[in-house]
Parts: structure tokens; C-alpha cells; sequence
């Protein structure tokens, strides 16, 4: 009896421990990141924030300021994810600081929401298994989704309305009892959850599909799971509706134009850039979730006979997967462009929830001994590089720092203080540049422009569109470095600019050597170095 006691004490401690540790990591993690965003240079931060999160906040900025739903502050566009935006515009209505001091409160404000649903998860993950497992799952959180959802764009909201979903689903027990409230508001935040981030429909028809399941399999409870399913699409469409008729009522279509512009749906598309890009970042993610998917579906009747705590974590786990599964197959199937890192935060959510399951196995099998023996040495190496990780990305020196994002940050100061707050200027890619520059800059890309546009593009008026807009100034940051423009060897530089609707170029826009205004130092562009040339437009 006293050794059954002192095992009991040593297990206890070690689940204390666990329990505490991750806490302290994660606020250890939360208050650098704060320092970090509130005190550091604000080209170091620039370095860590990619150039879609600046429409966010451009867009959200003119919407206070009384300008509307507009990017350049001449076209309506509904080319962001909504739920994000509708947070950020109370934040530009309280306070109306520099684009520099917004940055940083704004970064600040997404630690809050990313340690707020690790919070969350980490509560209801106790409820399934030990601390131990826990801390492992938790340290891989921080790591792979607290770390890269700290981007000014929606993927911290996004995790924490995925923890809300997830919390709701188990405490309110919405699978296991008969509660048409509670499944109507299980509904209602699966609509947040689709704002938050729209291709997450995947994650709704994910869990329809089980509620049919469950329907067809339980046939005693046949009617509980069909009222349940109804009120499930009834809350989420309450939420969902007003924002995709608002969006065919203003803009002809429920889709917005960046998701337009990404897809050839239902024209297959099969994109090589597409399919280069998960084979070098997300398909082992990808295939460990069908692996998974595959796992579940396989022991669906093991699944049927196990408890109820179990059988709820599970479900979740098949659903998320099933959820990466479709949305993997949508993207290398339909995406033509534009997928970047954030897109699939979702994944490393599932992995590091995932990986509960395999360290219980080993927790409950032969291997638990030697498992428990290089626990606590794997855990302080794991914290250590992890540390070590997070410091060199965000603590490189200036001079070593040679992006485009900090170039185009330094041609947007320059614009600022050198040009006319009335003076109107194109480009592409122009996040960074259109928010710091605090001028009216007109997305060439499509993606916060209208579909009319893209008409423009076709049609070949590119030229006529920069006239009646009054443009001023052209930008351009793409230049090859065996270019002649790169070395200023030149006297003219012709430029199209795609239509990725229509997949055509436009007209030439013809730039002048004595029209250059602004030639920024070479910077590195993926492969390549590059510089930002802004010339003044003549065609006026």
C-alpha cells in the first residue's frame, strides 16, 4: 500500500509539473513576443509580417476614416477574410496612431488571441489526457502554430474560433446529448469559424458529413441527430448569409475576388507552382491527416465502443482531418495562385494535436520505461532549440536583413515624405507600400480591386484606366538581376500586368529612365536580387 501511495505522489508530481511548465512557457513565449512587437525596430517586425496582412489593415483604416470598404481608396473590394476585419476595424475607430504604432498594437492584440486559445485547448486536452502528453502537444503548439499565427493575419482569430468550436462542442455536449440550443450554437460558432477563414466550409462539410453518418448508424436516435444537424446549419448560416448576400448584392457574386481570382473551381487547374509548393512545405502534413483519416475510418467500430471521453476527441480528430483532406485536394486541384504558409495553420494544429495519441501509445505500451527515461531530457532539448529557433527569427541584425518587405517599407517612408498626399500611385503587391505610405495605391494584382478591373486587363486599357484614375506614379520591385533596369542601363522599360481572371496580359505601360523617381538598394527576392524603381507617369 505505502509504494502504491508513493507512485501515486511521483505521478501526481510529475503531472503538476507538466501542468505548471506549460504555463510558464507559454506566458514565458507570450511577453517576448509582446516585447518583441512593442519594443524592437520596426524593419525587424516588417521582416516578419507578409504584405497580405497590410490590406487588412489599410482596408480596415479607410473603413474608420469613413472611406468604405476599400483598399486605395477609390474601388470597393471585399477581397480580405471578413472576420478579421470586422475585429480590426473597432481598433482603428479607438485609436488612430502612426501605420507603425497601429502594427504594433495590432501584433500585440493577435498574441492575446493566440495564447487565449492555447489556453482554451490545453483545458479541454486535460480532460483527455495527462499532463505529460499536454506538455508535449503544447510545446509543439507554440512552435508550429502560435509562432507563424503571430502574422497580422487572420490565423490567430482563425485558431482561436477553432479552440472555441472544439471547447463548446465538448463541454456543451453537443454530440452526446439531445440540446437543440446547444446544437444551434454549436452552429452559430462554426459560422465565426468560416469567417474567420472561408475555405473552413471544408470543416462544415466535415462535420455534416458525420452528423449524416451518425444519423444512418444509430437509427433509435435517428430524429436527435437530424434536428441536430438542421440546427448545426441553421446557426452556422445565421452568421454566414448576410456576409455572402452582402457580397452578391454589392459585387455580383458570393465570392470574394481574391478567392475568385485564386480558383479556376470548377476548371481544373493543377497548378506546378501549386504543387511545388506543398511538396517542399505541407504535404508531409498533408499526408500524416489522411494517414489519420484513413486510421479512423478503418476503426470506426472501435470508435462506436469506446467512451464517451474518447469517442469526443476522436470525432474532432476525424473531422479536422477529413477537413484537411478536402481542402488539400481543393487546393492542388483549383488554386492557380496565391497560397502561401497561413493558408494551412490548420494542419499544424492538427499535428500537434495528433501527436497525443502517439505519445499515450507509448505512455500505455512496453515502451513506457524507456519513454518515461528520455521524457524530461527530450523536453528541455526540445525547449532549448525551440527558444534558440524563435530568437534568430526574430533577432536578426539590420544589416543582415535583406528583404522585400523591408524595401518596400523603406520606398513607402520615402513616398510619404516626398510626394503629395492627393498623388495617386499603381502597383502590385502593394500591402506594405499602399499602408505606410499613407497614399492612395491602386492593387494591380486584383486581389483588393474589383472585378471590373480585371475586364480592364482583358480588354487592354490599362493605360486609359491609369488616365481616369489620375495615376502619378508607377511601382515596380520584380526586376531579375540580368535586367537592365537593375544596373540603370536603360532608357525605356516596358510592363504588362495579368489578368488572373482571364489569364492575359494588358497593354504595355511604357516607363522612362529620366520618369525614375526612387531606386531602393539590391535586396534578395527569393532566388533572385532585385531593387524598387518608382518612376512618374507621363501618360497624363
Amino acid at each position: 500500500m505505502m509504494k502504491l501511495k508513493t507512485k501515486y505522489l511521483k505521478t501526481l508530481s510529475e503531472e503538476d509539473i507538466s501542468k505548471k511548465l506549460l504555463y510558464i512557457l507559454l506566458i514565458t513565449v507570450s511577453l517576448y513576443f509582446i516585447y518583441f512587437f512593442a519594443f524592437s525596430e520596426i524593419r525587424k517586425i516588417i521582416a516578419v509580417v507578409p504584405d497580405d496582412a497590410y490590406y487588412f489593415f489599410k482596408i480596415a483604416e479607410n473603413v474608420a476614416h469613413g472611406k468604405g470598404l476599400s483598399f486605395d481608396g477609390i474601388n470597393k473590394t471585399n477581397g480580405f477574410q471578413p472576420l478579421w476585419l470586422y475585429v480590426l476595424i473597432p481598433i482603428y475607430l479607438i485609436y488612430s496612431g502612426s501605420p507603425e504604432t497601429m502594427l504594433r498594437i495590432i501584433l500585440i492584440f493577435q498574441v492575446g488571441l493566440i495564447t487565449g486559445a492555447a489556453l482554451i485547448i490545453y483545458r479541454v486536452h486535460a480532460d483527455f489526457f495527462s499532463r505529460k502528453i499536454s506538455l508535449i502537444s503544447g510545446i509543439g503548439y507554440i512552435m508550429v502554430v502560435f509562432v507563424p499565427s503571430t502574422n497580422g493575419m487572420e490565423s490567430a482569430l482563425l485558431i482561436l474560433m477553432l479552440s472555441l468550436l472544439f471547447a463548446y462542442g465538448w463541454k456543451g455536449k453537443v454530440f452526446s446529448r439531445h440540446s437543440p440550443k446547444r446544437g444551434l450554437f454549436f452552429g452559430i460558432v462554426l459560422g465565426l469559424v468560416m469567417l474567420a477563414r472561408l475555405d473552413t466550409v471544408f470543416l462544415g462539410a466535415a462535420i455534416s458529413a458525420f452528423c449524416v453518418i451518425q444519423i444512418a448508424r444509430e437509427p433509435l436516435k435517428r430524429r436527435d441527430h437530424l434536428i441536430r444537424l438542421i440546427l448545426i446549419i441553421t446557426g452556422a448560416s445565421l452568421i454566414v448569409s448576410p456576409y455572402l448576400l452582402f457580397n452578391y448584392l454589392e459585387f455580383g457574386s458570393i465570392m470574394p475576388i481574391s478567392g475568385a481570382l485564386k480558383s479556376s473551381f470548377p476548371k481544373i487547374s493543377l497548378s506546378r507552382d501549386i504543387i511545388n509548393f506543398f511538396a517542399k512545405r505541407y504535404l508531409l502534413f498533408a499526408i500524416l491527416a489522411f494517414v489519420y483519416f484513413l486510421w479512423k475510418i478503418v476503426s470506426l467500430k472501435k470508435f462506436y465502443n469506446s467512451a464517451n471521453e474518447t469517442r469526443y476527441y476522436e470525432i474532432c480528430m476525424l473531422v479536422l482531418s477529413t477537413a484537411i483532406v478536402l481542402h488539400f485536394a481543393h487546393t492542388v486541384i483549383f488554386m492557380k495562385w496565391a497560397v502561401f504558409g497561413w493558408h494551412f495553420i490548420p494542419y499544424a494544429l492538427f499535428i500537434t494535436l495528433a501527436i497525443s495519441e502517439i505519445i499515450a501509445f507509448f505512455l500505455s505500451s512496453n515502451w513506457k520505461i524507456i519513454f518515461n527515461y528520455i521524457y524530461w531530457f527530450g523536453i528541455i532539448v526540445i525547449i532549448f532549440a525551440g527558444g534558440f529557433i524563435i530568437y534568430k527569427r526574430n533577432y536578426r541584425p539590420l544589416d543582415k536583413i535583406s528583404s522585400w518587405s523591408v524595401s518596400s517599407y523603406n520606398a513607402a517612408v520615402w513616398t510619404r515624405e516626398n510626394t503629395n498626399k492627393s498623388d495617386i500611385i499603381a502597383m502590385i503587391d502593394a500591402g506594405i507600400f499602399g499602408y505606410f505610405s499613407q497614399r492612395s495605391v491602386i492593387n494591380l494584382d486584383g486581389i483588393v480591386n474589383t472585378m471590373k478591373y480585371q475586364e480592364i486587363l482583358k480588354n487592354k486599357k490599362l493605360n486609359k484606366y491609369f488616365k481616369e484614375n489620375k495615376v502619378t506614379y508607377f511601382v515596380q520591385f520584380v526586376f531579375k538581376d540580368y535586367h537592365n533596369a537593375f544596373y540603370n542601363n536603360y532608357d525605356t522599360f516596358s510592363k504588362t500586368v495579368p489578368s488572373h481572371k482571364y489569364m492575359i496580359e494588358s497593354d504595355e505601360i511604357i516607363l522612362h529612365e529620366h520618369d525614375e523617381i526612387y531606386r531602393s538598394p539590391p535586396f534578395d527576392y527569393f532566388q533572385y536580387r532585385s531593387i524598387f524603381l518608382m518612376w512618374k507617369l507621363s501618360i497624363n
